[in-house]
C-alpha cells in the first residue's frame, strides 16, 4: 500500500472508496486501518513492515518513519522520539552495491550511529529477517529500549527533535 501511495498508483481516498464498494469482508477493519496507517514516503517495504509490527503491538505513542536527526541524518523509523530504528538488508555490505567495500560501509554506519547516540537516542538495528522470523525478539528489544528511554527521563514531549524530512 505505501508502494502504490509513493508510485501515485492510488490515494487514500480511492482506497477508502474501494474498501467501501466491496461491502462486508473479512478483514476490512484491519484494511481500514492499514489505510489510515500508509504513507507515501516508506523507503522499502521492509520499513512499511516493521511500522506495521510497532503499531499492531501499540509500541510507543508515535511511530515516525524516515526521522530526521539534525544535522542531517535521516533514520528508517523512530518510536517516541527516543528510539531509532534501523532495517539493513545484507546487499548493504556485499562490499559492490553502495560502490563501497562491505568495511567502509560498517565503518561509515558506526560513526553515525555513535553521532546518533551521542544525541541521547537509542539505535537498534535488525535484518529484514529478523522482522520475519523473530518478530517476538525484536518487540520485546523495541519495548526494552523504550523503557530504558523512560527511565533516564526521556519522554515523547522532551524529546529534542521533530520529524522532517532531511534536505
Amino acid at each position: 500500500m505505501d508502494s502504490a501511495l509513493a508510485k501515485e498508483l492510488t490515494t487514500k481516498e480511492e482506497l477508502r472508496r474501494t474498501l467501501t464498494a466491496m461491502g462486508r469482508v473479512h478483514g476490512a477493519p484491519q484494511a481500514r486501518k492499514a489505510i489510515e496507517h500508509a504513507i507515501a514516503h516508506s523507503e522499502s517495504p521492509f520499513e512499511s513492515y516493521f511500522r506495521g509490527i510497532a503499531i499492531a503491538e501499540k509500541l510507543g505513542e508515535k511511530v515516525v518513519a524516515q526521522y530526521f536527526i539534525p544535522p542531517n541524518f535521516r533514520a528508517d523509523a523512530c518510536i517516541d522520539d527516543a528510539v531509532v530504528i534501523e532495517i539493513d538488508g545484507a546487499v548493504k555490505y556485499d562490499g559492490s552495491s553502495f560502490g563501497k567495500s562491505a568495511e567502509q560501509t560498517i565503518v561509515e554506519e558506526r560513526r553515525r550511529e555513535k553521532l546518533i547516540q551521542n544525541r541521547g537516542l537509542i539505535v537498534l538495528r535488525y535484518s529484514p529477517r529478523e522482522l520475519l522470523t523473530e518478530r517476538a525478539r525484536v518487540v520485546r528489544e523495541v519495548r526494552q529500549a523504550l523503557e530504558a528511554a523512560q527511565q533516564r527521563g526521556w519522554s515523547q514531549s522532551t524529546g529534542p527533535f521533530t520529524s522532517k524530512k532531511a534536505g
